[in-house]
Order: C-alpha cells, then structure tokens, then sequence
C-alpha cells in the first residue's frame, strides 16, 4: 500500500513539474520572439559597422602607406641635399682653411707690430 501511495505522490510531482516546464516553455518561446526582430536590427547595424571599419581600415592603409612613400622620397632628398652640400664644403674648405689661417697671421703681424712700437727695444737705448 505504501509504494502506491509513494507512485502517487511520484506522479502528481511529475505532472506538475511538467505543467511548469510547459508554463516556462511559453514565456521563453514569447520572449524569444520579441527579441528576434531586435537581434535581426542588431545583426544589421553589427554588419554596417564593420564594413565602416574595414574601409576604414582599407583608407588608414593607403594613408600610411602614401605618407610611408613621401617620407622615403624626403628623407632622400634631404640626403641629396646633405651629400651636394658637403662635396661643395670639401670644395671650397681649402680656400677657407687658407683664408682663416691669413687672418690669424694678419692679426698675429699687427699684433706684433703694435706691440713693439709701444715698447722699444730696451739694449738700443744703453747702446745710445
């Protein structure tokens, strides 16, 4: 008698842990529903931004790779410019080298000149 009673209990358990499940079922199956049309909205703007970002990502690329050629081509150019600017320098280097090195013997003979004429000789004057 006890295990029908047990059965009983079992199966009333069952129908309504069923009936739940049913209920539940129900309000997934309505949420769901309302969420698709959201998702579908979602799914669209999602893809529209990554195509924004692919060209994005396609224009940055030609950016960089346009300013990448450009700075090559000044950084040659000022290469060139450096490079002319030195063969001109050993060029003219000797003549200015020579020219500097005048201007100190100029300045070395005035110097002299003008300091012995502020100071004779003092062996003329005991020779006197």
């Amino acid at each position: 008698m006890w295990w029908l009673v047990l059965s009983a209990i079992f199966f009333a358990l069952n129908i309504l842990l069923f009936l739940v499940l049913i209920f539940a079922a129900i309000k997934i199956v309505g949420v769901i529903a309302s969420l698709q049309p959201k998702i579908a909205d979602l799914t669209t703007k999602v893809e529209g931004i990554a195509e924004k970002v692919s060209d994005l990502t396609q224009h940055t690329r030609e950016t960089v790779e346009n300013v990448g050629g450009k700075a090559k081509s000044v950084a040659g150019s000022v290469e060139k410019i450096a490079h002319t600017a030195s063969v001109q320098f050993e060029k003219f280097s000797p003549l200015l080298i020579g020219g500097l090195t005048a201007i100190k013997l100029l300045t070395a003979v005035r110097d002299y000149k003008q300091g012995s004429a502020k100071h004779p000789p003092a062996h003329d004057e005991e020779e006197a």
